[in-house]
């Protein structure tokens, strides 16, 4: 950790007898002993990262990446300062919004204007991406000039200083739990639909997009569990509902399998529907190309999506 060596003067006031019995106080300077001075905390440094020296502006280093991603940052040099390289995987940001996963982090990074057309090149453009990519770098999607990456946290100044980057987003999702336990069966009446009229989804395939299915680290419980309990079809299913959910990407880190639990909602409402999930937290280009690599007809297909942040790019997929 950086620091930085002072000598502290010291103002103190002193009584001494005066002429004619008055007290009086003088000030004078005492030279105290050496100090040192501890480094900026994390915050303090992604200020002055991200603002300069003089915090005014924005014409530091990381302007680009933006104090959420220039504070992640500090806060993971300060991690591996106290913890070493070896103990990267166990680092947990204080913003846990952020989809960290080990030592990397989901970003949207939007493509600088190139000369006078305005036209915008996406980071695959960039001469140096294969550099980046053996350093750990991996492209979660692209959509125009926005590419999500998931990127190493120590890569986010190389990131910050390419010409080709304009900015740099840390892409914030937040899923929502305790739905496992589904009422939404009769509260729609599709029980009382299933029997009057003979349907059950068969025929049509339900996609959900949301954090993730059967990767999060939370809980004892996985897909395999709830197939074995007839709430999910699959190999196994009680009920004879063997096809299994079409999972065309998973997402890994501090997810909480919200996906999973959207679909055995679906499963209840429509058991004979077949099933399928894609994340929807790789970033806003990573979720724009997953509602386009959904099946096509002639198959029905419904899709129903989480609530996360920043859609705006995905709603006009959509």
């Amino acid at each position: 950790m950086t620091r930085s060596r002072a000598r502290d003067l010291h103002i103190q006031s002193r009584n001494f007898a005066a002429p004619r019995g008055r007290n009086r106080r003088r000030a004078f300077l005492e030279q105290l002993e050496q100090r040192n001075l501890l480094a900026a905390a994390p915050l303090e440094a992604a200020l002055i990262s991200v603002h300069g020296a003089d915090l005014q502006g924005k014409d530091g280093p990381l302007a680009k990446a933006g104090l959420e991603l220039a504070s992640l940052y500090q806060e993971y040099q300060s991690f591996i300062t106290d913890n070493g390289e070896e103990g990267a995987n166990n680092f947990e940001p204080s913003n846990e919004t952020l989809h960290v996963s080990g030592n990397r982090v989901v970003v949207d990074i939007v493509g600088a204007p190139v000369g006078d057309s305005g036209e915008r090149l996406g980071l695959t453009e960039e001469p140096n991406f294969y550099d980046l990519v053996s350093q750990g770098l991996e492209i979660m999607g692209r959509w125009g000039s926005l590419t999500s990456v998931l990127t190493p946290i120590p890569l986010i100044p190389t990131l910050a200083a390419l010409d080709s980057v304009q900015s740099m987003l840390a892409t914030a999702a937040v899923a929502n739990s305790g739905i496992v336990t589904s009422q939404g069966d009769p509260a729609e009446l599709s029980d009382v639909a299933r029997s009057d009229f003979g349907v059950d989804g068969s025929g049509i395939t339900v996609g959900v997009l949301s954090d993730s299915y059967d990767s999060s680290p939370f809980f004892a419980i996985d897909a395999a569990d709830d197939i074995a309990t007839g709430d999910l079809p699959g190999p196994g299913n009680p009920y004879g509902r063997t096809t299994p959910v079409n999972v065309l990407r998973d997402a890994a880190g501090s997810t909480i399998d919200e996906g999973r639990a959207m679909l055995q909602i679906v499963h209840d409402v429509a058991p004979g529907a077949e099933l399928a999930f894609h994340t929807a937290f790789l970033g806003q280009a990573g979720f724009a190309m997953g509602l386009s690599n959904w099946p096509r007809p002639p198959v029905p297909m419904s899709l129903w999506t989480t609530s996360f942040t920043s859609p705006n790019r995905c709603s006009r997929t959509a």
